[in-house]
């Protein structure tokens, strides 16, 4: 008898999956998985919620720089050659990102030897933070690879080799279909936030969801001890994140502005826009003050017509202001169709001005920013500005509970999963 048939797989049960933090995962499969992304890992056990018995497990690893030309071939393969981001879609630029200490690629092997697909991640030590990006699968293998195992590895591999190091991931999902979100979640990502028609794919435009996940030490260590102050008008978004992460204490505010506009009109006449390549798919467009170490800058994809990364630093309300007034001039004038940025929950006065200039909250991101000298995250709240209809959206109970709380509709062409 070949003793190979009698060899249980290790069966994940529904309980082992779904975890609160990233703890919960390594628990679940730590027993169960390698994290050898180096020599390969095996995705050798079954998952009790559903029967895949007629789909192939790939072989996870780490992209070799020979393999770049794979990667392209990928992400040209999953979106027909529309993908929208250059950098996926040049050999070079992959290349690059291989070879950075803080970039890596998974590829999915069938038998070693065939790449089927690929996920990326990006770490930032200093920051105790990490991303998952670029999940693809060649098309002619999507119907024919166990999607979900897939995931399960990549995640539980990933947040493993670099538990604390990094104590919280973070991506973007697509809400064009349901069962992206449902892999994130089952994995522990959970939406925080709505990114309204921020891409485009398949040359139609879309919206994401950002998906948080946390080491639970954050919140028992690393939480900070000064309480959030949180603008009246995104009291929905604070109120979805403290039901899932059983937040404390917030203070509600709706601050009156007091800007003075001698000032204003005083600053308006030193201020200087510079615009510098970021990478094949983004600029950087920095705004400053002459004679002032304030500054605004944000990443501009021309392609998509979206802005993010935002950074700033101002000495005064009457800067940010300016800012906000002259990044309003930008949209108009290059037809920006989005616009995103994170503000602090130390500032309930910027997060009015950027209110009032029509940048709405959409997501309360708990611990999202670790302030190294006080050694402790901070909160914050996605503040975006869009324009068009959201369309064509699937989503799970967990991302439509998002939207409601936001009072968000979502058009009768989209359904729940």
């Amino acid at each position: 008898m070949d003793l190979e048939l009698l060899q249980v797989k290790p069966i994940i049960r529904t309980k082992d999956l779904f975890p609160d933090f990233i703890n919960d995962l390594i628990f679940s499969f730590e027993n169960i998985l390698s994290t050898n992304l180096e020599k390969g890992i095996k995705l050798d056990f079954d998952l009790k919620i559903r029967s895949q018995f007629d789909k192939k497990t790939p072989i996870l690893q780490i992209a070799k720089p020979e393999e770049a030309k794979e990667i392209v071939e990928i992400f040209n393969s999953a979106y027909k050659g529309t993908y929208p981001y250059i950098e996926m879609v040049d050999e070079q630029e992959i290349l690059k990102m291989i070879q950075d200490p803080d970039f890596h690629w998974i590829v999915f092997k069938i038998d070693y030897q065939i790449i089927v697909g690929c996920y990326g991640f990006h770490v930032d030590y200093e920051n105790k933070s990490g991303t998952f990006h670029g999940f693809a699968i060649k098309r002619e293998y999507q119907n024919h690879v166990d999607v979900l195992k897939i995931i399960l590895g990549c995640i539980y591999a990933i947040v493993n080799t670099y538990k604390d190091k990094i104590l919280v991931w973070s991506c973007e999902i697509r809400t064009a279909h349901s069962i992206s979100q449902y892999m994130g979640l089952i994995s522990g990502l959970y939406p925080v936030a709505f990114l309204p028609n921020k891409d485009i794919f398949f040359d139609r435009i879309e919206s994401s969801l950002l998906f948080i996940m946390y080491d639970d030490i954050v919140f028992q260590k690393f939480q900070s001890k000064r309480i959030p102050n949180v603008l009246l008008d995104a009291a929905s978004c604070y109120l979805h994140s403290k039901l899932k992460y059983k937040l404390g204490k917030v203070r509600f505010k709706n601050p009156d502005i007091d800007i003075d506009l001698i000032k204003v009109n005083e600053i308006r006449k030193h201020v200087e826009i510079k615009v510098t390549p970021h990478n094949l798919s983004y600029e950087k467009i920095s705004l400053f003050i002459e004679n002032s170490d304030s500054y605004f800058e944000f990443c501009f994809a021309p392609y998509i017509l979206n802005c993010e990364k935002t950074q700033y630093k101002v000495n005064s309300l009457e800067e940010l202001y300016v800012f906000i007034q002259e990044v309003k001039s930008l949209i108009r004038k290059l037809h920006i169709r989005y616009f995103e940025c994170f503000i602090s929950t130390r500032e309930p006065v910027h997060q009015k001005l950027f209110c009032n200039a029509g940048f709405k909250p959409r997501g309360y991101i708990p611990s999202w920013k670790y302030i190294k000298a006080e050694k402790v995250f901070e909160d914050y709240i996605v503040f975006n500005y869009y324009t068009g209809n959201t369309e064509n959206i699937q989503l799970i109970p967990e991302s439509l509970r998002l939207l409601e709380s936001l009072n968000i509709s979502v058009g009768l062409d989209s359904k729940v999963i």
